[in-house]
Formats: C-alpha cells, structure tokens, sequence
C-alpha cells in the first residue's frame, strides 16, 4: 500500500473518494489527501462498516444527511491518545532545564501545543510553567496556545474536566493544588471528574487549526514562540510535508527557542543545522542563534 496520494494508488471508485474529499475540504477546510494513504484508507473503511455504507458514494450521502458525521470522522481518522505528562521524562526535562531557562531569559513566553487533544499538554505545560514562577519569584508573562481540528476535543479543553484515567501521571501535589474533584452523575453510576483551576485555565488559550496548513497559519499565528510542541502530530502525514511542516514550524520559533518532537518522529535534514538536540534521550531541539555554525 503507497502512502502517498496517486492516480495508480487510488480505488477503483476513486470519483467517489475524489467527491467525498473535496466535500470535507470545503466543509472543515482539511485536506487529507496530505495524510499517509495508507492510514487514512484504513480508518476510512472503518466508518464505511460503522455507517453500513457500501462504498465512498454513500458514505458521501451519509455525511450529506449526518452533519455531525464529519466531526466523528475526523476524530476516527487523526485518532490520538492523551493525557496529563504524558512521557514523564520530557517534562521533567521541560521543567528541571528548559523552562527555567526561558523564564530567566524572557519577560513574556509564548508557547504553542499542536494538537492538543482535550488540552491535557498545555495544561500541563502551565501547571509547571506555574509552580515554577512560585518557586523562582519569577513574573514572566506566559501564553500558551493549544490547537487540534477536532471540535469536540476542543470542547473538552475548554471545560477542563478529567476522569482519573487522564491523571495518573499528575503528582500529587498538582492534584492537589491545581484540581478540584467533582461528581458525574449518569444514569447507572457516578464516576469522579477533576476540575482544573481557574488559575491555571487562565495560562491557556485554544483554537481550532489544521496544522497541515502550518505556512497559512504563519500569517494569522505569532512568529515568535520561545517552545513549540508538535508530538505525534505528524505521523499521519508523508515524510514530504512532514518535512514542509517542521519547516514551517522552526520559522516560528525565536531564537534559542524549542521544538519538541515525537518520541517515533525524526527531525527533518534540512533542519539539522538549525537545531540541536540538547538532550540525547528525547526529542528536544534547541534552536541556535543565527550565524552559530549554520
């Protein structure tokens, strides 16, 4: 199977995968035929079995009468898992090297999470950005912004509220300080949901973006991000547009500011000599000053 989007890869009913493609571009502005063909084919026929649709023209029909079809579509085909410091050992170094550096260097940090989920990275990135200020009594400013394309992911973020499954990996006295536990009463059970703090709501900002359309994003977002997030995001996409998209993305880092990659994502070789990855372990990029050995 050919990840990338060709005549000779496409299905026999390719018209009706072509109509039901331009139909989610201009509906949702997302362009799939950028994802890997592979993955995206896949978790396709899912929905197709899901909706008892028989082939990419009735699932065009479907949608046409589902509106909120799309929305379970788009989550089934960018499908991410999630929760509060996931992967300890990239916040810890977040949090003992690379944030206290930036708060010393900088009267105002702007962070951007891409594809945020349900928020649970930028509001891990604020409890600690928080609990950092109180320690060192330093006053810098902070924004962080959290983007994803799923709606309803979205909705979540905003709301701030978390089952426990989604905080096993919060400290104790972040639970403690940063949430209030509070009751979801259904029909057959009331399960515990954890409230995140005002406080700390107030360090973010969500917003919906595609980041496969990172070089439109360039001209409404800020160019000028001391730490930049972009974990497991781009495993949908072609090593091509990967490599346009980390582009895209180090033109908006600040100097001396970070990428931070997935744990399976590579950094793109024509941006090698811009970075280094100042932590061998994980997928930390500094961003050198210009003219340092570029």
């Amino acid at each position: 199977m050919h990840d990338q989007w060709t005549e000779s890869s496409l299905p026999d009913n390719n018209i009706g995968l072509r109509n039901l493609l331009e139909y989610i571009h201009k509906s949702r502005g997302i362009d799939f035929t950028l994802y890997r063909f592979s993955t995206f084919r896949r978790r396709l026929e899912l929905r197709l079995a899901e909706t008892s649709t028989h082939n990419y023209r009735e699932y065009l029909e479907y949608l046409r009468s589902h509106p909120d079809e799309i929305d379970i579509f788009i989550q089934a085909v960018t499908i991410k898992l999630s929760n509060f410091f996931r992967d300890p050992l990239v916040y810890e170094f977040l949090y003992s090297y690379v944030l206290p550096e930036m708060l010393t260097g900088n009267h105002f940090l702007n962070i951007w999470s891409v594809g945020c989920a349900r928020g649970e990275e930028p509001y891990s990135l604020a409890i600690m950005i928080h609990d950092l200020r109180k320690l060192t009594k330093k006053s810098c400013d902070v924004k962080i912004l959290g983007t994803d394309i799923d709606p309803e992911a979205l909705k979540q973020a905003m709301k701030g509220e978390y089952c426990e499954d989604d905080l096993f990996e919060v400290k104790k006295k972040y639970l403690d300080t940063y949430f209030t536990r509070t009751q979801n009463s259904g029909r057959t059970h009331t399960t515990a949901l954890f409230r995140i703090s005002d406080e700390i709501k107030s360090m973010v900002t969500f917003e919906r973006a595609d980041i496969i359309n990172s070089g439109k994003l360039r001209d409404t977002l800020s160019n000028n991000y001391q730490l930049i997030l972009c974990r497991n995001v781009l495993i949908y996409v072609n090593r091509n547009f990967q490599e346009k998209v980390q582009s895209n993305l180090s033109e908006m880092i600040s100097e001396n500011g970070y990428l931070v990659t997935g744990e399976t994502e590579t950094l793109a070789g024509s941006l090698r000599d811009f970075f280094i990855q100042t932590f061998p372990e994980k997928k930390i990029f500094k961003k050198k000053p210009l003219g340092a050995g570029r």
